[in-house]
């Protein structure tokens, strides 16, 4: 889980190019490493590392097209795209693969932890479930509005014409629900 989550992390920060798309792994890293009595911390702190340097190898972040562009400012042109990628792509994901190493050693392993068995005899913390004992989802229900966190943003809801104002924008007394006075 220590190796495999910060190579993940690298490899589709390196295809997509920006480092955002960790945020959506980092619960799915807890929660899995959690499970499996991993210190937490340890994959999500080298994932997220994982990511900030597979923008530096990645062909199509920003960050190399600078790189490229700093080159050509200085007349370097001998420097391009694959001398990048030939240095950039096996330095970071051995540093990668170093620190994921490292920390595989680091802090003490959840069952051998006093202070975190006596949180979660305490209660602080939940313990672990597995997938298995986990009841299954439950399908919506039809004709159910989706939670809040499902709906679209305003901005790409569709709008209607405001008849007090001729706008499209809502006025003040009817707030867009097509009341007018």
């Amino acid at each position: 889980m220590t190796i495999v989550a910060p190579l993940t992390t690298w490899t589709f920060t390196f295809l997509a190019g920006t480092g955002h798309i960790v945020y959506p792994l980092l619960p799915v890293i807890y929660e899995t490493a959690h499970q499996n009595g991993i210190r937490p911390e340890r994959p999500m702190a080298v994932a997220t590392i994982a990511s900030q340097q597979a923008i530096t190898a990645s062909p199509v972040a920003a960050a190399t097209a600078a790189m490229i562009g700093l080159f050509a400012e200085k007349c370097i042109t001998q420097w391009g795209l694959p001398q990048i990628l030939m240095i950039c792509v096996p330095a970071t994901l051995t540093g990668v693969i170093a620190a994921a190493v490292v920390s595989m050693f680091l802090g003490k392993d959840l069952k051998d932890d006093p202070e975190y068995q006596a949180r979660l005899a305490a209660g602080v913390i939940p313990a672990p479930v597995s997938t298995a004992d986990r009841p299954p989802l439950a399908p919506s229900r039809p004709g159910r509005a989706p939670p809040a966190s499902v709906r679209p943003p305003t901005w790409q809801r569709p709008r209607s014409r405001c008849r007090c104002r001729s706008r499209w924008s809502p006025c003040g007394p009817c707030r867009g629900t097509g009341r007018c006075p």
